[in-house]
């Protein structure tokens, strides 16, 4: 299950979305086991999830391309000299089923 602090669900409810924090898990010997990625809020860009149900997970910090992929494409340009700092937290997690609750994690690590 994929999950986004907007309550999205899924590859298909998700992708290409931003979000706060994302979370994916599965079920195995009655355990939650998964990942949630929480960007900073201090990143100078919003990331976009690039979440698929076939177990991909990406915090994508450009910005998306036209549909068509034509040009003008979207350009992140740091001058010389300048640097692009990103900040993520990333949790491994394993719970007991029904027990974890990723919007109360996530809103914990996002205050400290």
């Amino acid at each position: 299950k994929i999950l986004n602090d907007r309550g999205d669900v899924n590859g298909k409810g998700t992708w290409g979305k931003n979000f706060k924090w994302i979370d994916y898990s599965g079920i195995f010997k009655d355990q939650r086991i998964g990942i949630m990625v929480i960007p900073s809020p201090t990143n100078s860009t919003k990331s976009w999830s690039h979440s698929r149900d076939y177990g991909a997970l990406v915090a994508n910090p450009f910005p998306k391309q036209p549909q068509e992929r034509r040009e003008p494409y979207v350009k992140t340009l740091i001058k010389k000299g300048e640097k692009l700092k990103m900040q993520y937290r990333v949790l491994i997690h394993e719970n007991q089923k029904g027990k974890f609750d990723p919007k109360r994690i996530a809103v914990h690590l996002l205050n400290q």
